[in-house]
Parts: structure tokens; sequence; C-alpha cells
């Protein structure tokens, strides 16, 4: 958890990224959920009102993730150190779970409308229930292409189809519902889509050199010496690093 920079106080870390943030549909509530931007108003536990201001880090996209903000109401002051508030840790998502049925259905030769209702079920979930409104804040820049999504607007123009693209679906799903949550890095390994899609992320935005040494070669990581020492010779070292 972290407040945001200056008058709203404290510290943030795993901003989101430009592409990321654009990736969205514009009618994804999620993406008002994901990322705070600059000029993004929440009152303080004064009522004050507090425009947030990133302008100044190295982070070109001017952007932090709402899924840690913590609002003024639940600190007292700046600390982070006494949250009032009943919040609680999750340890599994049930959107994670599904989406990782719907892959491993999918990767195991499962009926694609049984995939496809899946991924549909946290689309649904996302587009018509998930509310249009932070309630925490005064103004938000995200929440301007926001529309109500009924039932057959929804099954029209957004639900995923057997026919398309499955796999691809749910990368996007994944990306969108748990994004800022500690999945992509293992995703992206997973698919094997890990060198390709840093290394494009550092020939668009070269800033602090993220993905500058990802090569075909990063991965997998060396095994410890001392396991393989334990092992008697039974864990041979991966081929990268011999």
């Amino acid at each position: 958890m972290y407040a945001g920079r200056g008058e709203v106080g404290g510290w943030g870390g795993n901003c989101p990224t430009a592409d990321f943030a654009s990736s969205f549909d514009a009618r994804d509530p999620r993406k008002l959920f994901s990322v705070i931007k600059s000029g993004d108003i929440f009152p303080n536990v004064d009522g004050k009102q507090i425009t947030h201001n990133y302008t100044g880090y190295d982070n070109i996209a001017n952007q932090q993730s709402r899924k840690a903000f913590v609002p003024d109401k639940y600190r007292d002051g700046y600390s982070l150190g006494d949250i009032r508030s009943n919040w609680e840790p999750y340890y599994i998502r049930y959107a994670d779970v599904i989406l990782m049925y719907a892959e491993a259905l999918l990767k195991t030769g499962g009926d694609n409308g049984q995939v496809a209702n899946l991924i549909n079920e946290v689309r649904h979930r996302a587009f018509v229930t998930t509310s249009k409104k932070d309630e925490e804040a005064t103004f938000r820049v995200f929440d301007q292409t926001l529309i109500p999504i009924d039932e057959n607007y929804f099954q029209t123009n957004l639900a995923v189809k057997s026919s398309d693209d499955l796999l691809k679906a749910i990368k996007n799903e994944r990306r969108w519902e748990l994004g800022l949550e500690g999945y992509r890095f293992t995703d992206l390994l997973r698919w094997g889509d890990y060198v390709s899609v840093m290394q494009a992320y550092y020939a668009k935005q070269p800033y602090a050199n993220k993905g500058k040494l990802v090569t075909d070669q990063s991965w997998p990581f060396p095994i410890p010496q001392t396991d393989i020492d334990i092992s008697n010779g039974v864990l041979e070292q991966n081929a990268n690093y011999k």
C-alpha cells in the first residue's frame, strides 16, 4: 500500500505504463480502478481536495496504481503505519481461478464454447456490474468514457465468441483483470512472451533501462550451485549458464 506524491504524501512503486493504460477498452471500468492519473482529485481527511501530480518523477506516463493507493481518510496524516481500515489481504482471486481454468481447458483441447463462457464470466462482471464511479475520489480522468452497459449491449458488443482467438483473449483478460497485482511476470514466462514483450517495451519506452538486458538467454534463471551440489548431480545447470 502507498500514498501518492507531494501533498497526498508518501512514495509509490510499480507505476502502470502508458501502454498498460492505453490497452483498456474505453468502456472498461477496470482501468478506473487500476490507474491513477495526474489530475485525479481525492479529498484528504479534512475534506480538502487534493489534485494528484506525478510530474517530476522518472514516470513519463504520470500515473500510479489505484489498486495499491490508500485514500487519505484511511491514514493518519501521511503515515501508512497506522491504517484506519478493516481491509484484509486476499490470497487468491476468483477471477484468476476462472482464467487459469479457461487457459488449462484451451491448452488441453477443451470445448471452445466453454472457454469463451469462462472468459465472459470475468468480462461480464467487469463491464456490467462493476461500479463506474470511484467513490473515494472527487474527480477521475479515466471515468469520462464509461457508460452503463446492459446484458444485450454486452452480448452484442463485448462478449468473447468461441470463434475468436481465445488464447489472445485470455492473455488480454488477465492483463486487464489482474494488472499491477504481481501476475504479469509469470504469465509472460508461461506464454513464452517475456522476451518479446520486454524488448518491445524497451524500444518504445527506454527510460530507466527497463527491458534493456532482456534477451532469449534471459530465461530460465541459473540454478543455485548449492542446490546442484545437494542433489548429488541429479540437477544440471541450465544451458545458458554452463
